[in-house]
């Protein structure tokens, strides 16, 4: 207890001189309004689990000492608080304008969900709003959804597992930090999502629904994701076959890729379409809900190139670049790049000018990589032990991996967008744990700890030694 102690006032102490080098005290208030709003929430939805507030509470220190690193680096290296992609103006630039304007034609539901507490900081602070102030937001969401997680773990696996595995898997992932400490939409998407697969664990189908509606509104693709964890789940309850089930799986990939390699002309008539009925019938609802319209040209375009996305892939490395590629999606990153030293980067204004840093961020993301060697094992043992033990909800767990994985490397290739995976990679490791702690497979483990190791490193050398 007095190490977890310790360890939370370090944490706490290194985040508030952080906000130091920020010189807004309004970003300071924000940042622990948002950590205690975050921790009542948790003691009032968890009587019963008070374990799950020490949890909240380092998860919230962890994901906002990862985020302020990053967004120091940004002020320091580009003179803004904003990333070199863009993303986070993008959806600071349409929370602002709701509050300005209101309705925004392309503005989604996270942004008018943020927006109400960017019109409320704009009304008792002095001067603008920045992205330090509402980002919070983000890390308080991160916190919450970290422990429900972990309540979905409980909840499928009848035992816990120490709270260091759950972090180690879910925040000490690049994918799903980097999404969560900037503001993205993403740590909405996962929050509302993992709501809903916790309802449906719970059989209560009334609150999955809602969830997953809500979810969709966010981002429609993670609404299908929700709705085709449920479609598996209860084809499962009704085949027992594995051979069978694992065919039905097999053929959505084959029929997805199949029609990703149709014409263009096919798919581009499909695409307008569907902009034409979606638009003229929707566009009322669209506008009052905040449900991102299409725009026309944008997504033919998008269409257009995904169309030859995968095909491009195997013409241009063969069916192994392809594998390569999935793999790749799923343990991104794997390079080590020191703090130090000239980085060519295109930023949003779309300048390609050269930083020297340092970008300490770099530093972190190699604790990210090295983590790789502690939580891949355990994800490994519990991967295989998913078809081995064949029951409802592992065989959904293993065939909606097996599924969404190729569906978001050739559909949107966004790393981010597979932060739904790292959900399932935490349960996976938690299955992973009960089994090599109840005895088994102890050896393995250790083989598996080194042969991990020796890979990083091994593809480290030849990164930087030959593919430089």
């Amino acid at each position: 207890m007095r190490n977890k102690r310790f360890t939370f006032v370090v944490l706490l102490l290194i985040c508030l001189a952080q906000f130091v080098f920020f010189e807004s005290f309004f970003a300071v208030f924000s940042w622990l309004f948002f950590f205690f709003v975050g921790r009542k929430i948790i003691q009032i939805s968890f009587k019963s689990h008070p374990e799950y507030i020490n949890l909240y509470l380092f998860s919230f220190l962890i994901i906002s000492f990862i985020g302020l690193t990053i967004h120091l680096d940004n002020l320091r290296n580009f003179n803004t608080y904003f990333g070199f992609a863009g993303d986070d103006y993008s959806f600071f630039t349409k929370i602002s304008d709701v509050y300005k304007n209101g309705i925004f034609p392309v503005t989604g539901l996270y942004e008018y969900v943020v927006s109400i507490f960017y019109a409320i900081f704009q009304t008792i602070k002095l001067s603008p709003v920045t992205l330090i102030d509402i980002l919070p937001i983000n890390w308080v969401l991160t916190g919450l959804t970290v422990v429900l997680i972990k309540h979905l773990q409980n909840l499928i696996f009848k035992k816990s597992v120490p709270d260091f595995i759950i972090i180690s898997a879910v925040l000490l992932n690049f994918d799903f930090s980097d999404s969560s400490s900037r503001l993205y939409r993403d740590i909405f998407v996962i929050f509302l999502s993992v709501i809903s697969i916790i309802y449906l664990v719970k059989n209560q189908k009334k609150q999955f629904f809602f969830f997953t509606f809500l979810t969709g509104l966010v981002r429609g693709a993670n609404g299908v994701f929700l709705l085709l964890f449920y479609g598996l789940m209860k084809l499962r309850q009704k085949v027992n076959s594995k051979i069978k089930i694992l065919s039905f799986s097999i053929l959505i990939v084959v029929s997805g890729i199949v029609l990703l390699q149709k014409t263009d002309i096919i798919m581009y008539l499909t695409a307008a379409n569907r902009i034409k009925n979606f638009s003229s019938s929707l566009s009322n609802f669209s506008n009052s809900l905040g449900y991102i319209t299409f725009r026309d040209k944008k997504i033919l375009d998008e269409t257009f190139n995904k169309s030859k996305f995968l095909g491009n892939n195997i013409k241009s490395g063969g069916i192994l670049a392809t594998g390569t590629r999935l793999f790749a999606m799923a343990l991104f990153p794997l390079t080590i790049h020191s703090p130090y030293g000239n980085h060519k980067i295109d930023t949003y204004l779309s300048l390609k000018e050269n930083f020297n840093g340092p970008f300490y961020y770099q530093a972190i993301k190699m604790i990210f990589i090295l983590n790789w060697i502690f939580i891949l094992p355990y994800i490994l043992i519990g991967f295989f032990s998913l078809w081995k033990d064949f029951n409802i909800i592992n065989s959904t767990i293993l065939l909606f991996y097996l599924i969404v994985l190729p569906a978001i490397t050739f559909i949107s290739g966004q790393p981010r967008h597979t932060m739904i995976l790292v959900v399932m990679n935490s349960l996976i490791a938690s299955l992973g744990y009960h089994i090599i702690h109840s005895g088994k497979k102890r050896a393995l483990h250790k083989i598996l700890i080194f042969g991990t190791f020796i890979f990083i490193i091994g593809w480290n050398i030849l990164r930087h030694t030959f593919l430089t």
